[in-house]
């Protein structure tokens, strides 16, 4: 697995980690970490249906009594969400989170997507509150400040969004290298954000460009061809 994760994590080429998982897949099916690693490579490279192939392929020759079934299933979820069969992978992630006690971060991620893709924006903001301290320190924390933004300016909550964007972009000048995936993400959500502002015709305080500076530099920072 050393391969696919320093093309994944360390090079940025998701597509080359995600074939090497697959075919580790196909040798250890019950490898938890490949499989988590191939679903990120997926989505890392919009492959959303190989998202949930990964998982969905193998999830029933995992006995519920696995010590890592609740992981699995959280996996399950988010590929069935990202494919907008929104009934299914909500029930499977609260299934997750329960069965994890609050533990696993792709099953919380998860159920912060679902919020978003379903516009239960109200929901999705009570979520965030309660589950906001779970994620101080994961890797997925500009994750949620990226989700909680679209989630804000859907509302037309854009002051408390543009905070959401500056807690994300803290996130990644924190870190000794920003995350591709991440960094793409906040992107989307400034540029989100922006249309907003513009359309409504709001004052020049909400107005993201340094934030935008900010992308810009830790973009920068990326090395050649991440």
């Amino acid at each position: 697995l050393a391969g696919a994760l320093h093309a994944l994590v360390c090079q940025g080429k998701p597509h080359v980690a995600r074939a090497q998982l697959e075919a580790a897949l196909q040798i250890q099916p019950h490898d938890v970490v490949a499989m988590r690693l191939a679903q990120a490579a997926h989505l890392a490279s919009g492959n959303i249906i190989g998202a949930l192939n990964c998982v969905s392929r193998t999830f029933p020759i995992f006995d519920p009594g696995h010590p890592l079934y609740g992981s699995v299933l959280g996996m399950l979820a988010m590929g069935l969400t990202v494919n907008r069969h929104h009934a299914a992978g909500d029930i499977n992630a609260d299934r997750a989170v329960n069965m994890t006690a609050k533990q696993d971060m792709v099953a919380l991620s998860t159920q912060a997507r679902s919020h978003l893709l379903q516009r239960r924006t109200s929901e999705g903001v009570t979520w965030f509150s309660d589950a906001r301290e779970l994620f101080e320190g994961s890797p997925l924390l500009t994750d949620m400040w990226s989700t909680e933004a679209s989630i804000q300016a859907q509302r037309g909550k854009y002051y408390a969004a543009k905070r959401c964007i500056v807690r994300g972009i803290e996130a990644q000048q924190a870190l000794p290298r920003p995350n591709v995936l991440a960094l793409a993400r906040l992107t989307w959500a400034l540029w989100s954000l922006g249309l907003h502002v513009s359309a409504c015709g709001l004052g020049v305080d909400l107005s993201p460009e340094m934030e935008w500076g900010e992308l810009s530099e830790l973009w920068a920072a990326l090395p050649p061809g991440a």
